[in-house]
């Protein structure tokens, strides 16, 4: 989790079901933040869920 910007609340980094960052303001940051902590993006900007989900 990430704390939201001003909020001071957290944010969750979450891939949906078809392995992808969801489209919206802020998604370019999430997937930075992930790649971040290891998780690897293949083609298609997608995530092997067998590999990194949960």
């Amino acid at each position: 989790m990430i704390p939201g910007k001003g909020s001071g609340q957290l944010k969750k980094r979450v891939i949906n079901s078809q392995g992808k960052v969801s489209l919206r303001a802020g998604a370019e940051l999430q997937r930075e933040l992930l790649e971040g902590e290891g998780v690897v993006f293949k083609e298609h900007a997608r995530v092997d869920l067998k590999s990194f989900g949960w």
